[in-house]
């Protein structure tokens, strides 16, 4: 005699997926001292390949030892970044805009660049 049962799997059966999250981080002041972004840092690195980070950008930028320590954290980050161009993004802030993986800009904007070439010996 042969066995036709199948068996229906039950909730113990299906893998859990780790729930996704949505990191909304204002940058808003002017940058400028690296140790006040440090926990800013901490929040873009413990994020995983299956959550998402929102970076609002108002700023008129300031110190570039911050955009090199955000920017160092968003390109360790394994989450993908969306930066937003909330008003403004200059000098600094602009940087950190630019290193995003997607841009999103509003309707009113202003955004200031300056380029600079290092050179090492």
């Amino acid at each position: 005699m042969e066995n036709n049962t199948t068996t229906v799997p039950t909730v113990y059966d299906i893998p859990l997926l780790p729930a996704s999250i949505t990191r909304h981080i204002y940058l808003t002041e002017e940058f400028d001292t690296p140790s006040n972004y440090i926990l800013t840092c901490q929040s873009i690195l413990e994020l995983e390949e299956y959550d998402q980070a929102e970076i609002h950008i108002n700023s008129g930028g300031g110190n570039t030892s911050v955009s090199a320590l955000l920017c160092n954290a968003m390109a360790k980050c394994k989450a993908p970044i969306t930066c937003i161009l909330e008003n403004e993004a200059h000098s600094a802030a602009s940087v950190v805009f630019l290193n995003g993986d997607s841009f999103e800009v509003m309707k009113r904007y202003q955004m200031l660049s300056s380029l600079s070439l290092y050179t090492l010996i």
